[in-house]
């Protein structure tokens, strides 16, 4: 039996018990010992009264007679009682006194009368011994401790040797069964002998129980992991072998995963690997800002955004491919069970698609003369203008007087004059406007973000750039042209988009005739 552990059950136990029975002992001891004492006092009390009626003759003669002799062997008698401290005869000739003096024990006065009348012939004083007292008190109550703690020790002792044999040792027999156990395993915990049917048992009971849960749980546990890693490799193999660059990142746009073909498309165009390439990759593209903006509004409505962006490259000699590169970025957003968000980024390159679809928008939406917008193109950009932008300006445009440089110079001459009219436009216009050509020599022009107040010195450059000699290769001499424009604005003017050209018509028209009445004026006075 090992009491060495100040942790194990004995151990505290033992403790436990010999504390309380020194505070029950120490207790007892005390109040054992006020209970002898006030008794001790009350026997002595006692005691003395019946000394004093033993020697109350002999005491009477003495003092009758004045016998000092026989009142000495009165007193001497008294002090050889244990509760007598001294004694004293004395009448009115003799005083006879024996014992200690000093101390504070208590005094009894007794009178001493005639042994032949009631006539007080003297007194007799008897102290008591207060310190033999005490001490007979405390010796009896230290004794009275000794057999409690005593007994203490033995009832500890009987109680920690039950606590061992049918407590400690049975749970150490299990204790040390289970930790020879591994799950999964077979092997189970034996029940303690006498204890089958006891607590003790029913406790082994459930452990077993528990035991082959937990095999089931770890069991169950081990072949899910097994499949979770064969499915982590088999997804590791598509993620770092997919031809479709994949990255994975934190919210701020922290690098966290990437396979190789998002490594080769850096090489492609010549960037560094870095820690961070921005919020949706948007330093790898043009245009970067907007990628962000766009993503987050996505983000916010759903957990999934994309878009069509071009490739940001580096060119660093002739010979790589200087073609455009095109990627739809696709963005999801993902939610782990510790609350923890990342975004997953796939970028697919549509280089070839939008190839193929600028070539065939240059088919269905540019005008093949001067590579304006036709009708067909300028609706879709109407379409575009009205979603992003607050506001925008239509501008008609008429070239003045085309036919007759048509008929006096040709027509070859007439479509250089087209042309150079577009190239015109397109100088004193913003990346965000738009040219087309609606139809011979008529145009209209898409000015974003323009009101009113900001149209008259758009309208003074436009005319004074018409204006502008032409030097064509096929004429001698310079040709110089004019037009008329008609104006209506987004959304003041009309928030349909055939409203704005056919109120912007209009106005050309006015201007048109305002002109022609200015000119046959003019005429007229000449």
């Amino acid at each position: 039996m090992k009491l060495n552990s100040k942790d194990s059950l004995l151990g505290r136990l033992l403790v436990s018990i010999l504390l309380t029975a020194m505070a029950v002992g120490f207790i007892a001891s005390e109040l054992y010992y006020m209970v002898v004492y006030n008794n001790s006092l009350k026997h002595a009390e006692i005691e003395i009264s019946k000394l004093h009626e033993t020697v109350a003759s002999t005491s009477s003669i003495a003092a009758f007679l004045d016998d000092q002799e026989l009142a000495k062997e009165v007193v001497n008698g008294l002090i050889v009682n244990d509760v007598v401290m001294s004694a004293a005869l004395s009448t009115a000739e003799i005083e006879v006194t024996n014992g200690r003096q000093s101390g504070n024990g208590q005094q009894y006065h007794f009178d001493i009368t005639s042994p032949f009348s009631e006539q007080v012939v003297g007194q007799l004083t008897i102290v008591q011994d207060l310190q033999f007292i005490t001490q007979r008190a405390r010796k009896n109550a230290d004794y009275n401790a000794s057999l409690l703690f005593t007994q203490a020790l033995i009832i500890t002792f009987v109680c920690v040797l039950n606590v061992f044999i049918l407590v400690t040792k049975p749970l150490s027999y299990i204790s040390k069964q289970l930790s020879k156990i591994s799950p999964p395993s077979r092997a189970r915990i034996k029940k303690p002998i006498f204890h089958r049917k006891g607590e003790l048992g029913r406790l082994t009971t459930d452990v077993n129980a528990l035991l082959v849960k937990t095999d089931k749980a770890l069991k169950h546990e081990l072949e899910y992991r097994k499949e979770i890693e064969a499915l982590e490799a088999r997804l590791r193999l598509v993620f770092d072998y997919a031809s479709n660059p994949i990255v994975l990142t934190d919210t701020s746009g922290n690098l966290i995963l990437a396979n190789q073909s998002f490594d080769d498309l850096l090489s492609f165009a010549s960037r560094s690997k870095q820690k961070n390439m921005g919020k949706f990759l948007n330093q790898l593209f043009e245009n970067g800002e907007a990628i962000e903006d766009s993503f987050e509004k996505q983000l916010a409505l759903s957990n999934t955004a994309l878009g069509e962006f071009k490739l940001l490259q580096i060119q660093c000699d002739d010979s790589v491919d200087n073609k455009p590169r095109w990627f739809q970025i696709i963005a999801t957003s993902i939610s782990t069970e510790d609350f923890k968000d990342y975004i997953e980024i796939s970028l697919h390159d549509i280089s070839n698609k939008k190839e193929k679809l600028e070539a065939l928008s240059s088919i269905v939406d540019l005008d093949p003369l001067t590579q304006a917008f036709n009708r067909n193109g300028l609706k879709s950009k109407l379409e575009l203008m009205s979603l992003s932008y607050a506001n925008y300006a239509v501008l008609f445009i008429d070239i003045d007087n085309f036919k007759e440089i048509n008929d006096t110079y040709g027509h070859q001459v007439g479509d250089d004059v087209l042309i150079e009219v577009v190239k015109r436009f397109k100088s004193r216009l913003r990346q965000g406007d738009i040219v087309c050509r609606w139809g011979g020599d008529e145009f209209i022009l898409l000015l974003a973000d323009v009101n009113e107040l900001y149209l008259t010195p758009i309208l003074s450059e436009l005319s004074d750039e018409l204006r502008r000699e032409m030097r064509l290769p096929y004429l001698k001499e310079n040709l110089t042209v004019e037009a008329s424009i008609g104006v209506s604005f987004y959304p003041q003017s009309s928030r349909n988009t055939d409203t704005l050209i056919k109120l912007a018509d209009e106005g050309m028209y006015k201007a048109k005739l305002s002109r022609q009445k200015d000119a046959l004026q003019s005429r007229i006075v000449d």
